[in-house]
Parts: C-alpha cells; sequence; structure tokens
C-alpha cells in the first residue's frame, strides 16, 4: 500500500460505508510478546467454514496450491534476495514480535524483517478500527512474504508522514525508491496499493523514472490490479480506471482470485474471480481493465484480441479473495471489515485483501532470481512466452454493484485463454521459477 495520503483516504472511503452501524472503537491489545499472545493455534480451514461461512488457508495449503512446496525442498526459498515492501502507511511496531508468532506457528525459519524509513511514519491507534485494520494489512502481507519464500530477506519501507499533495506525493515516490536502487537495497520492489491512471492524472508519466531506473538495473516490480472491479479509488464516479503503477508496461500487475482447497492444498473446485461485491455494500473485486495511457506492449502482442492495442491488466492472479481468506497473526485488536463485520479479538486474524496477492507473487519472483542467479529485470516479456505453466482461471468476473460512492460497472469476465480480470491466470510456481531459470 505504497502512497500513505491516498491509502488512508481508500480505507476511511471504503469503510465507512461497510459499517454505518458498527462501532469504529476497539479495544487496546496488550502489548507485543505479552504473555499469553500466541497461545492459540491458527484456525484450519475446518473451523473457519462452520464459523463465518467462508474458508481460511494457512501455509502448508497455499504453499502446496502454488507448488511452491516443491521449490522449498529443492531450497530454493529466495535466499540471497532482498524484497523492498511498501505495505502500510503506518509504523507497525508490533510487526518483527507478529511475523515471530506466524512463522513458529507454521514451523517456519526465523524471518529476516527489517525496517528503512524515510521519515517518520505514525504508529496505529490501537483504539481505533481503520488503524488496526491497516496494521493487519500491512501485517498479513508480510507474514505471507516469508512464507512464500522463508529465506529472503524482508525490506519493509516506511515513506515518512503523508502528502496531500498529488505531484509532491509522485514525486517523493520516485525519489524514495530511486534512493533504494542507487543503493542497491532492492532484488524486487512489491506495492501493494494504486490508483486509477486517470484518478491520479497524467503527472504519473512525469514520475515513472524509478520504473525506468529498475528495469534498467534488473530489478522487477510487482503491484496490485486493484480491489473495487475496475475503478478507481480517488473518482469511482468517472468509470473503468486500470490502476497505475501495475498497468504500466514495465510493471508486472497481479490480480486477485479466490482458491477451493482441501486440507492438504489440492484444489476442489477450479480457481476463480474474487468478487465480493454482491455480499456486502462495498464494490470489492479483482482489478483489472485496458489503460488509457500506455500502449500495447510488445510482450502482449499475442493476446491483442483481448487487449486490442492498450496495454492490458493484470498478468496474472494469485489468492486474497476474502472466500479462502489467509491465516494471519495480529497482536491488536481490530474489526473484520469483509466477512464477519464484528470486532476481532487479537491473535489469529484471517484476512482478505490484494495486497497479499502482489506479496504472494513477489516471493514467487524472489525464488525465481534465486534459481537464475541474477535478478531478471522486468518479467512480462518471460511471462507471456511461459503461458502454459499457468493454471486458466475461467470462472467468475469483477462486475460491481452500485453503492452510495460508486457507480455500477459490468466488469469484465473470466474466459479461457488470457482475459482482463485474472491475465494468463494462477502460476503453478514450480514451473515458472524453472522456466525463468532456464531461461537465464
Amino acid at each position: 500500500m505504497h502512497p500513505p495520503p491516498r491509502y488512508r483516504s481508500r480505507a476511511v472511503g471504503l469503510l465507512a460505508a461497510a459499517v454505518l452501524t458498527a462501532s469504529l472503537s476497539v479495544t487496546a491489545a496488550p502489548a507485543a510478546g505479552a504473555s499469553g499472545l500466541a497461545a492459540a493455534a491458527p484456525p484450519t480451514t475446518g473451523q473457519c467454514r462452520p464459523e463465518t461461512g467462508f474458508a481460511c488457508y494457512g501455509v502448508d495449503q497455499i504453499c502446496g496450491a502454488y507448488n511452491v512446496d516443491r521449490l522449498i525442498r529443492h531450497r530454493v526459498d529466495g535466499r540471497g534476495q532482498t524484497i523492498a515492501m511498501f505495505v502500510s502507511p503506518f509504523h507497525l511496531p508490533n510487526l518483527i514480535h507478529d511475523v515471530a508468532v506466524f512463522s513458529a506457528a507454521y514451523g517456519l525459519p526465523s524471518a529476516d524483517v527489517e525496517f528503512y524509513s524515510f521519515g517518520p511514519n505514525p504508529e496505529p491507534d490501537p483504539t481505533n478500527s481503520f488503524d488496526t485494520f491497516l496494521a493487519l494489512d500491512g501485517t498479513s502481507a508480510v507474514e505471507w512474504a516469508h512464507a512464500m519464500a522463508p529465506g529472503a530477506r524482508l525490506l519493509v519501507v516506511e515513506t515518512g508522514p503523508a502528502i496531500s499533495d498529488p505531484v509532491m506525493h509522485l514525486q517523493m515516490l520516485d525519489g524514495q525508491i530511486r534512493y533504494l536502487l542507487d543503493d542497491h537495497m532492492a532484488d524486487v520492489l512489491s506495492l501493494g496499493d494504486g490508483d486509477g491512471e486517470a484518478a491520479q492524472g497524467r503527472i504519473i508519466l512525469d514520475n515513472r523514472g524509478w520504473l525506468e531506473q529498475a528495469a534498467q538495473q534488473h530489478v522487477p516490480v510487482i503491484s496490485v490490479a486493484g480491489e473495487i472491479g475496475r475503478l478507481s479509488l480517488a473518482d469511482p464516479a468517472s468509470g473503468p480506471d486500470a490502476w497505475w503503477p501495475a498497468d504500466d508496461p514495465l510493471a508486472t500487475s497481479v490480480g486477485t482470485a479466490e482458491l477451493t482447497l482441501d486440507a492438504s492444498g489440492d484444489r476442489t473446485a477450479p480457481d476463480r474471480v474474487w468478487n465480493d461485491s454482491q455480499r456486502v455494500a462495498l464494490p470489492l473485486a479483482g482489478g483489472g481493465g485496458l489503460s488509457q495511457f500506455f500502449d500495447r506492449p510488445s510482450y502482449q502482442h499475442r493476446v491483442r484480441s483481448v487487449v486490442g492495442d492498450r496495454r492490458g491488466v493484470p498478468d496474472l492472479a494469485m489468492a486474497g479473495g476474502c472466500d479462502g481468506r489467509l491465516v494471519a497473526y495480529s497482536s491488536y485488536d481490530t474489526f473484520d471489515f469483509y466477512v464477519s463485520n464484528q470486532p476481532e479479538s487479537a491473535s489469529w486474524q484471517p484476512f482478505c485483501s490484494s495486497s497479499q496477492s502482489a506479496a504472494l507473487f513477489a516471493r514467487i519472483v524472489a525464488d525465481a532470481q534465486r534459481a537464475a542467479g541474477r535478478d531478471l529485470g522486468p518479467l512480462n516479456p518471460k511471462l507471456y512466452q511461459a503461458a502454459d505453466v499457468f493454471i486458466d482461471v475461467t470462472v467468475g468476473d469483477n462486475a460491481v454493484s452500485a453503492t452510495d460512492f460508486s457507480p455500477a460497472d459490468p466488469g469484465d469476465p473470466a474466459s479461457p485463454g488470457y482475459d482482463l480480470v485474472t491475465g494468463l491466470g494462477s502460476p503453478d510456481a514450480y514451473k515458472l521459477v524453472r522456466d525463468l531459470a532456464q531461461d537465464n
């Protein structure tokens, strides 16, 4: 969730619509490391579904579903790679503790997590549901990054105090990422948020130098395709608006899917598009669409019947939807705005978010670079050449209903082959890493 001011307005705008009658106060959680905080075991699918009607998945299931466990058995686990993660508008003082609890419960090695701060980020207010919800969002992304690539170093980037001016914000982001690149501090850049390119304006074209520098230094950029269907956060009434930086031709755009798994991580039904817009008073659905600013890149020539002469997104899809939430650990009490609409106590909290989708794929990229022995740079030309290692997603769409603050939109359907809601589909991580490594 890289732009703090935009992300905070996103949370307040979306969540306020969902909880008109809900209390927005929670009880402060015990301090990190308090006695008994990690006493309970993480919930299982068999426990989550009867309680909420929705599945939740642990590390073994997700690693099995994406064939990551086979990589880890071959000691391809991201070691030697540093992933710079833009995950929260807050400093997360309990993050190291929470990731340690998560790792111990799932039998993972200790995580190598460090903060890099460009300025003092505020800490979440433990009595404010919005703050603790965002804290859980960022924490879950880091925990699942570690699960998918347990040998990688995770650099959690804090961008400093929010800047309301959009031009100054984009200039700040450009300068900060260039600084990380100049000092060779990252092998992968993972950005868990964005907004519609038209809503941000053509100023993005003057502030994408960091993407060009990352490409020159062979550092892949992974970004989320969106989570309110084809709409933007800043101006949903304007209609379809593909998210940037995900729709930049130099970035890999990750959509959001839902998986149906048994206890071993084997699929019991086809993957489908994440779409909860019919269930809650929010336009919650995986993002995608066509760029208004960027022409079709050469690597999408083979899918020109879908994208026409524009850059189409996403390029692929990963888990992150609400029916199949990823189990996370947080030492904050919070409020479950998306599923139960009830307060949640500090401990294990299954969570759904498109930022998880980007984090999961960024870890597969780290594994691929570990196997290749070098940074791979922009991945999309290679991904479209390796289309046969993806599991096609043909179920669902990202149509959203009208809400108090956003219009209805027909969205796009999943379909055989490439589509504008799940891209090439769900990757088999082992096969993809193998192909990327052999290509290099």
